[in-house]
């Protein structure tokens, strides 16, 4: 589940990440957007210059990177790797920067990951408009 910390990067991420790849952006239209409260106990935060410096991780590796190439000549980008390590250490979740725009920072969750006391919530779901009904089809 891939989440922004705010609208304005969650807008970008839905617009500018088909049109990193040459997907017309309109054809995201229209989209329905959620606020989601997350509270997880194990996440890595990618954003922490400390914890990247621990990696020798620079910020442009996290932005640059265009993952359909490296998995097109049969490599895991440096993103999927860091992805697929977090997830199988058990993290519920890793923060990253985005490619779109580095001041946007996003929330990737694991739900398979999550125990306890974590959880994920839709603010305000019963207030969301209802499917209509799929009777008689």
């Amino acid at each position: 589940m891939y989440l922004s910390q705010t609208l304005d990067g969650a807008i970008a991420e839905a617009l500018g990440v088909p049109n990193l790849y040459g997907f017309d952006p309109s054809r995201r239209l229209p989209l329905t957007m959620v606020a989601i409260d997350a509270h997880l106990d194990v996440v890595i935060d990618f954003t922490d210059a400390a914890l990247r410096k621990t990696l020798e991780l620079t910020l442009s590796a996290l932005t640059s990177v265009d993952w359909r190439n490296e998995n097109a000549a049969g490599r895991e980008a440096i993103t999927q790797s860091l992805g697929r390590a977090a997830f199988e250490v058990g993290a519920q979740g890793i923060i990253v920067p985005s490619a779109v725009r580095r001041s946007i920072i996003n929330l990737n969750v694991f739900p398979a990951n999550l125990s306890g006391a974590s959880h994920l919530s839709i603010q305000r779901a019963r207030q969301l408009p209802r499917p209509p009904s799929r009777k008689g089809r």
